[in-house]
């Protein structure tokens, strides 16, 4: 069965099938098929349903082999014009390989006769001037060596296949630039096929072909890994098919697709066309020009490579928008009205600049022109402007470390812990000078030991008696008093609010510290690959951070892919260095989080969206990001985000039980164990006492 005016795109429906007209001895079909012997220009392919044929100037598909009962005769007449026609197979011409096809155009003839060739140009005079054409005898010798071409153009040559396997690889390896249109192919693997042997092939030309649907495209996408311009014109695709038919080719760079059947257009579900710069929808019956716009809105989204981090595509190609920069990233997408396609990072990074002045990681993508926006608590710095633009700042970050909490100190050196080393060495200080300042501004007569067990003795609470009633001691005397009170009342506070609720065990507070610990204490340090710290601490003018940087170099401490709550590098002797927005949702002063926050930052700096040089919607999202800061829509999502985690985690919240209780013996054991310490002290005291008045009166007598 033959479609006579279906050129290479119509499809018979059954409403044709029904109208065909009949042409020729019908009950010699099948016998036709089995004895005809094929003319010299056919190549000896099995004819069935579905292949292309061509006949009287046309071209058709077939969709019936066979014998048709109760038709009788041999001169049957088209009744219905561009209806379906039943034709003997003597009158089809099944086509050529494609390396038959290159032989026919592209070899050699025979040009020994080595005959000028003239053209003739007319002139405005109305005459004609003939010209000499030189060098087509050089022309013609360098296309017919086919390991040398480069540019094909088989147009109408009815090319149906490629012919035996690597035939056409040995013929002509080098084919940079096909033309395949208006031909015999009947699906996309004889296309596939095809491709695949070459692989130098950059352009490839498919218009006016009826390519039936191919399964499992994925598959062949090697096939088409060097191929950056694609040609669909008059194929009468849909843009729906477009898209099935497009994960085959994931680097083309521009893409034609005239004059085909495309209604509407729809955002792709999952990413495609990562690399396209350049789609022409030319004479499509789109309906509207906002179908255009849908396009338009397709930017591309640099995001690491991490599984849960800002977005989740779901198994039906949605996305679900996770944490607070996810939740951002949606916020932009609604004010941009746009579909985003995320990019993917391959090195899991924020961007490192190579020697040879390229970017790695998110701000490489944007260099290299493959996303238009990265998200991701993106730093601006001035390195990065030189290659990428950014939006205005949306939150201010300071890079922190926060390392496990060691738990609580215990109750028994609560009378200890109440005041740091510096007010007791101050305390201490004080507390030896002030006999001696009693003495010489006072002149009193008391000794240095009794004024020191006076001076304890107000700090304690405790009366004594005070004869001296001049004005100078009394106000002096007062000063002290006042001191005292502040000091014993504070210590009293601080003592019982420990005795009710511990102090927390802090190893290291502060990156210095931190530093010492990972040279002398064997404690590990983790940094997120490829962002701008690493760079900060190696850089350093301080020699302590330094040491940080190239431990963590040498080592290679990297945090792990995944969320933050299940990851397992943090613990007591192992921190992690990054943003606090980033680490603040698995650390604080909260009492039920885990982990301890350090005292200092390293620096800041101001977050926000980094684009591609010349976005095209660089306007729309700086007045996006100027509405989310007037908003305040960031901070509400973050710290909707972090509710929304530790509700879905509840087991990876810190249990501590508080509970009034009496206190043990234990909770006071280092106040019993200090005065144990003071009467152990006056018994050896008493001793020596005793021991050396008998030694003096030894050496008396």
């Amino acid at each position: 069965m033959y479609n006579k005016k279906e050129n290479s795109s119509m499809r018979i429906n059954a409403g044709r099938e029904k109208r065909v007209g009949i042409k020729g001895p019908l009950s010699n079909i099948i016998c036709i098929l089995v004895k005809l012997k094929l003319s010299s220009n056919m190549d000896a392919t099995a004819l069935e349903i579905g292949s292309r044929v061509h006949c009287e100037g046309e071209h058709g598909t077939v969709l019936y082999i066979g014998q048709i009962s109760g038709m009788e005769g041999e001169n049957g007449k088209l009744l219905i014009p561009n209806a379906g026609s039943f034709i003997k197979i003597s009158k089809a011409d099944l086509g050529i390989s494609c390396p038959n096809a290159i032989k026919i155009k592209y070899g050699k003839s025979d040009h020994s006769n080595k005959t000028p060739n003239f053209i003739n140009l007319p002139q405005n005079s109305g005459t004609e001037r003939q010209i000499e054409m030189v060098g087509m005898e050089k022309i013609m010798g360098k296309q017919s060596n086919f390991s040398q071409l480069t540019d094909v153009v088989l147009s109408g040559m009815l090319v149906n296949g490629p012919g035996n396997e690597h035939e056409l690889k040995d013929l002509a390896p080098n084919i940079r630039n096909l033309d395949l249109s208006e031909n015999l192919l009947a699906s996309w693997e004889d296309v596939n096929n095809i491709v695949k042997q070459l692989s130098h092939l950059s352009t490839l030309v498919l218009s006016k072909n009826h390519l039936n649907i191919l399964e499992g495209g994925e598959s062949c996408q090697e096939c088409y890994k060097s191929l950056k311009l694609l040609v669909l014109n008059s194929m009468a695709y849909s843009w729906k098919e477009v898209l099935s038919y497009a994960i085959m080719w994931p680097f083309i760079e521009e893409l034609f697709v005239h004059d085909n059947e495309m209604l509407i257009l729809e955002p792709p579900s999952f990413p495609i066309f990562s690399k396209l710069k350049l789609l022409s929808l030319e004479n499509n019956p789109l309906k509207s020009w906002n179908e255009v716009n849908k396009l338009g809105s397709l930017a591309k989204v640099a995001v690491l490579n991490k599984p849960e981090t800002i977005v989740r595509v779901n198994e039906d190609g949605t996305q679900t928008y996770l944490g607070d920069e996810g939740n951002f990233l949606q916020a932009i997408t609604r004010g941009l009205n746009a579909e985003l396609r995320l990019v993917y990072t391959e090195d899991i990074s924020w961007g490192q600049l190579q020697a040879d002045g390229n970017w790695t990681g998110m701000v490489g993508k944007l260099q290299k022109d493959l996303a238009d926006i990265a998200v991701f608590y993106m730093g601006m710095r001035e390195d990065r402007m030189g290659v990428v633009d950014f939006s205005p700042s949306y939150t201010t970050e300071d890079v922190i470390f926060v390392i496990k909490k060691e738990g609580y100190l215990p109750k028994s050196l609560a009378f200890i812990k109440t005041f740091d080393s510096s007010i007791w060495i101050a305390l201490v200080v004080v507390f030896l000078l002030m006999p001696s300042i009693f003495k010489v501004l006072l002149h009193v007569k008391n000794s240095y030991n009794q004024l020191l067990l006076m001076l304890t003795s107000y700090i304690l609470g405790q009366a004594m008696e005070n004869r001296n009633k001049s004005l100078k001691y009394r106000v002096v005397l007062s000063s002290w008093l006042i001191f005292a009170t502040v000091i014993s009342f504070s210590y009293s506070a601080v003592f019982f609010s420990l005795l009710t609720l511990p102090g927390e065990i802090q190893s290291v507070r502060n990156f210095q510290e931190l530093s010492e610990a990972v040279v002398k204490k064997n404690y590990k340090c983790y940094i997120p690959k490829g962002s701008s710290l690493l760079d900060l601490l190696l850089k350093s003018d301080k020699k302590y951070l330094n040491t940080l940087g190239q431990t963590i170099v040498t080592n290679e401490w990297y945090i792990k892919n995944g969320p933050l709550l299940f990851n397992d590098q943090i613990d007591t002797h192992s921190a992690l260095i990054g943003g606090r927005d980033w680490l603040g949702v698995i650390a604080g002063p909260e009492i039920w989080k885990h982990n301890y926050i350090s005292e200092e930052s390293l620096m800041s700096y101001p977050l926000a969206v980094s684009m591609k040089k010349n976005f095209c919607l660089k306007k729309n999202l700086v007045r996006v990001i100027h509405r989310i800061n007037n908003a305040g829509i960031y901070y509400k999502q973050k710290d909707d985000a972090t509710f929304q985690l530790w509700s879905k985690v509840p087991e990876k919240r810190r249990n501590v039980v508080l509970e009034a209780q009496a206190l043990s013996l234990t909770d006071l054991a280092g106040a019993f164990l200090l005065h144990l310490a003071g009467i152990i002290l006056a018994m050896l005291c008493f001793i020596c006492e005793i021991v050396c008045v008998r030694c003096v009166k030894r050496n008396n007598s």
